[in-house]
């Protein structure tokens, strides 16, 4: 290990502990078994300055080490965006010429990035200038319209984005210029992958359809995600000087697929500088976007970066910590990489709570009497929050499925929405009729925006095969929609240049809702009134920006509710994960259980409730946890009783389970 930096001095820490900082190796050389069980004996028994002292000592060293590449491992609530911080102080000032990009996969880090950046004082104005941070897809976006896309995928300028149902919907497009191919058995989500992996379906008649999708993509000007990275990918290629004199920052590497890789490769070949940052342990993505875990583990095998490591966990108590590292440690896939994860704080927070109940109701009468214990805590935090003096929510509710169905019993999850009603606002997307009515304002905006003319074709109830036969003729005729002379095209103009021309004209979201409604079908008016005060239209200078699937705006209140998934880069005071069944819980992956568990800094309550769902245990990933570390409860009306050993609580759960399915009343004590 690099011998570079100490301890800072006064803390007292032990030679043998000060010995192992940092925790850098230069050579390139995965970090061994026993060098890490050196480390973890070493640091054993210091105390929380001590700890401390040895978190910023090996956070400082790493972030001043002269490696062109490098790879830190680092796991949740390790540090890593402190870390980024202190790279750029180094790098901006030891590399005056050059821009530094900082690329994740994680909309919030973007935002308090941003945030933390804008506000150091340490960093010159001119050299944030310097500075971008961005999701890896808003990079892509910048380089395919810097290059106008690639010499043998040209577009024009302005590039559109086509995400969520939309991607479906073109390929569809595609699909129907091939009437003589069934539908149903070529479908989007194969071809998805298969882009996601770098290698698209090739053979017959995939090729056909292929590309018949691309021509479509250059006449919409448009990009499904999948591909805005396999074409600035290729432009790369084309132009490296799109990434020339640009040091890079890569976080959460584990989660890319190997068509983002292929474009992180593209973009830093040349690069004077690239840190990567990750945990193969949190890969969130597998299923839904081919991430692969052996991405960032086939790097950590690669002698050319060096690596390094952050130990101490700086979120989490230490039974959060304890028990976390243990699940880690059970089932661990065998070309994992071995990393510390170790508590920074000491024990003063509770353990962690299993809390059972053969009830929903029992269930949600627990986070009634949690939300109740901490009012006035909830009630800071939220004033907090409003005036921008905390980013983070007081209280998480995590569940692994959004719709909660496993509390559809007795009224048990209209109750868990009512109790978390007061501290979280509606559902931040913006309805369906606020996205339509921006596709008509763009498109009477700009005509010749293909891509604002089919959705709006699709807006209008045009019939597809209609709609089929004027994609044809523009793709033969190679001109876009509105120079076909079609009526149904100039019918979809003339109402969307005097949408547009409504909304220019300016006022509050009913008056323009108004207006709107004489002109296109509108189906929550209310809403939409309500969206357009909130998002006004004519301020969006991109008419893909901010949409749910390119760069989701969160907005933080004092409890938020998410999909465990969805919980990626958030933390809080506290956590509730619910559904912690062997029923709803089974298509939970190991890594995102993972990453659950180490949301919250004070308390962790895993709950499983029996009810509903056909549940009968708790699952097995809440089992593999030591006893050391949880409070097992049992919970029932008004009152919950403690456990020694989730065995124990798993015993009692079978009991009244087995009582009722005979149809008979547990009783009191049960």
């Amino acid at each position: 290990m690099s011998d570079s930096a100490q301890p800072a001095q006064g803390t007292e820490v032990p030679k043998a502990a000060a010995d192992r900082v940092p925790l850098i190796n230069e050579d390139g050389h995965p970090f061994s078994a026993d060098e890490l069980a050196a480390t973890r004996k070493a640091f054993s028994g210091l105390s929380e300055p001590q700890r401390e002292s040895i978190r910023d000592a090996n956070a400082d060293a790493i972030a001043s080490n002269p490696a062109r590449r490098m790879l830190i491992v680092s796991g949740p609530g390790t540090g890593k965006s402190t870390l980024f911080i202190k790279r750029l102080r180094r790098w901006l000032p030891t590399h005056p010429e050059h821009r530094v990009a900082i690329a994740t996969f994680v909309r919030k880090l973007v935002i308090d990035l941003n945030e933390e950046i804008a506000n150091d004082s340490s960093i010159s104005d001119e050299d944030k200038k310097r500075v971008t941070v961005r999701t890896l897809h808003r990079t892509a976006r910048s380089i395919v319209e810097t290059n106008n896309g690639t010499k043998e995928f040209p577009l024009k300028r302005h590039c559109r984005i086509v995400s969520g149902d939309w991607e479906t919907t073109v390929w569809g497009d595609a699909l129907r210029l091939h009437p003589e191919y069934k539908q149903a058995d070529y479908s989007w989500s194969a071809m998805q992958d298969s882009l996601y992996d770098a290698e698209p379906l090739a053979e017959a008649p995939w090729l056909a359809i292929r590309k018949s999708h691309l021509l479509l993509e250059r006449l919409y000007n448009a990009l499904p995600f999948p591909d805005l990275i396999l074409v600035g990918a290729q432009a790369l290629r084309e132009r490296p000087d799109l990434a020339a004199d640009t040091l890079f920052i890569i976080d959460e590497f584990q989660d890319f697929n190997i068509a983002e890789r292929n474009l992180i490769e593209a973009l830093t070949t040349e690069t004077p500088g690239l840190l990567l940052a990750g945990d193969d342990d949190q890969v969130l993505y597998d299923k839904l976007r081919r991430g692969h875990a052996s991405i960032i583990r086939d790097y950590y095998q690669d002698a050319d970066f060096a690596k390094a490591m952050l130990p101490y966990c700086s979120r989490c108590s230490v039974h959060i910590c304890q028990a976390a590292e243990v699940f880690l440690l059970a089932d661990r896939p065998a070309d994992a990489i071995q990393k510390l994860f170790l508590p920074l704080w000491d024990p003063t927070e509770a353990k962690v709570v299993v809390a059972g109940s053969t009830s929903p109701k029992a269930g949600v009468a627990y986070v009634e009497r949690f939300i109740e214990e901490h009012k006035q805590e909830l009630d800071a935090r939220a004033k907090a929050i409003e005036e921008h003096k905390a980013k983070d929510p007081y209280l998480l509710v995590l569940t692994p499925a959004r719709e909660m169905k496993f509390l559809n019993v007795g009224g048990a999850r209209q109750r868990l929405l009512e109790a978390l009603g007061p501290y979280t606002i509606a559902a931040d997307a913006l309805g369906d009729d606020y996205w339509d009515v921006r596709d008509y304002y763009y498109l009477g905006k700009d005509p010749s925006q293909n891509y604002s003319m089919r959705k709006v074709l699709q807006h209008e109830g045009v019939a597809q095969e209609r709609i089929a036969s004027l994609i044809e003729r523009a793709i033969a005729e190679e001109n876009d929609f509105i120079a076909l002379g079609d009526d149904v095209i100039a019918t979809c103009v003339e109402k969307s240049k005097q949408v547009h021309d409504v909304i220019q004209a300016g006022g509050t979201g009913t008056e323009l809702t108004a207006q709107i409604q004489k002109l296109v079908h509108v189906s929550a008016p209310d809403q939409l009134a309500r969206d357009l005060d909130r998002a006004p239209i004519a301020k969006a200078a991109d008419p893909d920006d901010e949409t749910p699937e390119f760069q989701q705006t969160q907005t933080v209140t004092c409890v938020q509710i998410e999909t465990i998934v969805g919980a990626k880069g958030l933390s809080a005071d506290h956590a509730i994960v619910l559904g912690c069944d062997d029923t709803t819980l089974r298509w939970t992956t190991r890594n995102a259980f993972f990453v659950a568990l180490t949301r919250a800094g004070k308390s962790l309550t895993l709950m499983a409730c029996l009810g509903g769902g056909g549940a009968t245990s708790l699952h097995d990933f809440v089992r593999a946890l030591p006893d050391a570390n949880v409070q097992a409860l049992y919970l029932k009306a008004g009152e919950q009783l403690a456990y020694s050993s989730m065995a124990g609580l798993q015993d009692q759960l079978n009991r009244v389970s087995y009582v009722r399915s005979k149809g008979k009343d547990p009783g009191r004590n049960t």
